[in-house]
């Protein structure tokens, strides 16, 4: 798991677990610099990045001001679906990439684990969507949070923190709004790799 500063991101490699301010201390009430949706989108880039094995002109710092800008995170550092969805259908960084809509809630358990696992040891990148309610407070059946699952091969990663099958199913299927995007290299482009 990794928790850096602003700063680091110039010289960092994802996935991160959050990026906080620089001048960041105890007596802040949020320390965190990105939000969950370009926190989220800079962990999916990077993991992207990876598997094209791109050497990009543009570090994770200038990717993820990038971000918040196209993102356009609110006060509570989250971000609309509306703009997830144009985001990626025009960002070049998801050309040569295929997307599956898995939405948990529209499949029997066992099916929706079994396509979410499978697709995921294969090397597919999955950007889950969820609702999670402030205490007390009504679902609104509105995903207000982001994070990214994928695989190394042994484990598997939320966000850059290592988790078991159990908790992530517990996490995808207890939340109201439960949706995973799963991004995976187009065949073209990974053979242009080879």
């Amino acid at each position: 798991m990794k928790i850096i500063r602003w700063s680091q991101l110039k010289t960092a490699k994802g996935p991160f677990y959050d990026v906080l301010r620089d001048d960041a201390s105890p007596f802040h009430k949020d320390a965190r610099h990105l939000g969950c949706g370009p926190k989220s989108f800079l962990n999916l880039i990077s993991l992207l990045r990876e598997q094209r094995k791109e050497v990009d002109s543009k570090n994770l710092q200038e990717i993820a001001e990038e971000l918040i800008s196209e993102l356009k995170q609110n006060g509570e550092l989250s971000v609309r679906i509306d703009d997830i969805s144009d985001y990626v259908s025009r960002s070049p960084y998801f050309f040569d990439t295929l997307i599956f809509c898995l939405n948990f809630k529209a499949t029997a358990p066992d099916v929706g684990q079994g396509i979410l696992l499978r697709r995921i040891q294969q090397g597919q990148i999955g950007l889950l969507f969820l609702e999670v309610p402030d205490e007390g407070e009504e679902a609104k059946c509105q995903p207000n949070h982001l994070a990214v699952l994928h695989s190394d091969g042994t484990d598997i990663f939320l966000d850059g923190l290592r988790i078991d099958w159990e908790t992530l199913i517990n996490v995808a299927y207890f939340s109201p709004t439960n949706m995973v995007w799963l991004f995976g290299l187009h065949p073209r482009a990974m053979k242009e790799d080879e």
